[in-house]
């Protein structure tokens, strides 16, 4: 029974499995995790007379795979998984990232966005790669931690990046005959076929969200914008509760935001590099560079703001809420002693408008922040 062990952001695996070849895999993929502890999680891999592979995870039955393929496919997603769920002292966000000139760029999106895609390119491209799909975020300094998982790629990735050699790829390994290849299906390849690894933590410096769609390949967004993009991406947000919230917002604050169309991919990579502050610089050009907000509490919510927005969580139920400029007018007036009445006289009054005129939008807005329980009844 041939083994390995790595160590990914302090979870250590050892893999067990009869089938020397999907253990080298492992060892190939993961090469800057390689470790000697024996004293973690126990991923067991046994080969069927049919060439199936049962897997167990510390001696739970988990699922069986037809081909090689599919079984290390699997494994790299189980680690994935013990990494997600081990108690940690960083923020976990699903995200994927890179290095250039020692500042880290954090790329977040939902699944099917083309966190991986991009990533990938901007590590053929030179870039020193951090991570893919999770992100781990020391909030006291600022910095992406290393996870150099490999990078899970579907068919038309693959073929724009030019790695595409048949349905297993990993490290260079043969492929398998019988593993199907839909272009749906993610394989998870080694950076090493792509380019480089970063070999350590690096300041965040650019947040982008990336757009399949899209007609500029840059575009500012607002950073309450931001704040709640990766918030709703955050593994472990409810773990890290307010302080955790409020440190992500700080980070938020301190970090250049945009939004990347990925229609040309050579081009979004280009223009990335172009948006990654040099050490030292203050900002960038076409991309978010405003000044701080504010933040602080209001009974169960917590409360960030951002240039006139809020973005509001209810601690009570991890619920997530973005309000405009006008929203956050709305609700900063209503003080839960003020009438009404008194709410439009007040913003009649800082918005030079005439009362008549703002009532009926007042009176919706305070119904609709009542309904998303961030009002008291009037």
């Amino acid at each position: 029974m041939a083994s390995s062990s790595v160590s990914c952001l302090g979870v250590a695996c050892t893999i067990e499995c009869d089938d020397a070849e999907i253990v080298q895999q492992v060892v190939d993929a993961y090469p800057s995790c390689a470790t000697d502890r024996t004293d973690g999680h126990r991923l067991r891999l046994e080969r069927g007379a049919d060439g199936s592979y049962a897997l167990q995870v510390d001696g739970a039955s988990v699922t069986h795979m037809a081909t090689r393929s599919l079984a290390f496919a699997q494994l790299v997603w189980e680690i994935n998984q013990l990494v997600v769920h081990a108690p940690t002292r960083y923020l976990l966000v699903h995200a994927a990232a890179a290095v250039r000139d020692r500042r880290a760029a954090l790329i977040v999106g939902a699944s099917g966005a083309g966190k991986s895609t991009l990533v990938a390119a901007l590590a053929a491209a030179g870039w020193g790669y951090l991570t893919d799909e999770v992100s781990a975020i020391d909030l006291e300094t600022g910095t992406v931690q290393p996870y150099p998982k490999p990078i899970a790629l579907d068919r038309r990735s693959r073929l724009l990046l030019h790695v595409d050699a048949g349905p297993d790829i990993v490290a260079g390994h043969a492929p398998d005959e019988h593993a199907p290849d839909d272009a749906q299906v993610k394989r998870p390849i080694a950076v090493g076929t792509l380019g480089g690894y970063a070999g350590e933590a690096a300041p965040l410096s650019v947040i982008v969200m990336p757009s399949i769609a899209g007609a500029a390949p840059v575009e500012p967004i607002t950073r309450a914008a931001a704040m709640m993009g990766i918030a709703e991406q955050c593994f472990n947000l409810a773990e890290r509760g307010a302080n955790g919230f409020s440190g992500l917002a700080a980070l938020v604050r301190a970090t250049t935001v945009a939004e990347i169309a990925l229609g040309d991919l050579d081009h979004a990579v280009a223009r990335l590099a172009a948006e990654v502050p040099s050490p030292g610089a203050s900002g960038a050009s076409g991309v978010n560079t405003s000044p701080p907000g504010a933040s602080g509490a209001s009974g169960v919510n917590t409360v960030e703001e951002f240039d006139g927005e809020l973005v509001i969580l209810d601690r009570a139920s991890m619920r997530l809420h973005h309000l405009n400029a006008a929203a956050a007018l709305v609700w900063h007036a209503c003080d839960g002693a003020s009438t009404l009445e008194e709410v439009v006289a007040a913003l009649a009054s800082a918005t030079e408008r005439e009362r008549d005129e703002i009532r009926p939008e007042i009176a919706e807005a305070v119904e609709q922040l009542t309904a998303r329980g961030l009002l008291g009844l009037w």
